[in-house]
């Protein structure tokens, strides 16, 4: 992507297939160093096929941060 000065930015698109379309998440800079970040972060992802209320939205939260 280029900016309205000409100026360059690279990014990372993850896009993860869900049951009613795509859920797609962008970041950027897109260099080496972060990739293990990238990795990392794309991996604690949890889609789920429904709205979540605040209080599910929390405990799936705690749950995840208590799995190894």
């Amino acid at each position: 992507m280029y900016s309205d000065k000409g100026a360059q930015m690279s990014s990372y698109l993850i896009g993860l297939a869900a049951k009613d379309g795509v859920f797609v998440l962008s970041v950027s800079p897109a260099k080496k160093d972060i990739d293990p970040l990238v990795k990392e972060l794309v991996s604690s992802f949890k889609l789920v096929p429904r709205n979540l209320d605040a209080e599910e939205a929390k405990r799936l939260s705690s749950e995840a941060k208590a799995q190894p």
